[in-house]
């Protein structure tokens, strides 16, 4: 609970609301003192806030430099089309993929990504 606590108050939102994300770092996972297993439960209430057409999981690994990216859409934004530009796949409505670089970058550039690609995405 203390980590789903953790990942809550990190939400930040983008894109004037429509798109949301967490990170979950390393860092966070250590002071867990766990592996989160299942992301989803991290996703979901970021893609339940009212207005997010895009919900964004960034998730450190313990390879540096290696990033797991999760999506989850609305309908008529098509996440596979967004993760494959990293070379990811997935549902429409869920996809993932992963980022080469810091989570710092990952935000950055993912981010900025999913704003363009919701901003052009028919409603």
């Amino acid at each position: 609970m203390r980590f789903a606590a953790g990942c809550l108050t990190r939400i930040r939102l983008a894109g004037g609301g429509t798109v949301a994300w967490v990170s979950i770092s390393q860092k966070l996972v250590a002071k867990a003192g766990f592996e989160p297993g299942d992301t989803q439960e991290y996703i979901d209430p970021v893609k339940s806030i009212k207005g997010v057409r895009l919900a964004v999981l960034l998730r450190e690994t313990k390879e540096p430099g290696r990033i797991k990216v999760s999506f989850r859409t609305e309908p008529g934004v098509d996440g596979i089309a967004l993760a494959s530009r990293w070379g990811g796949g997935g549902h429409a409505r869920a996809s993932g993929a992963t980022f080469h670089g810091t989570l710092a970058e990952a935000e950055e550039e993912v981010i900025r990504e999913a704003v363009r690609f919701v901003n052009g995405a028919r409603r």
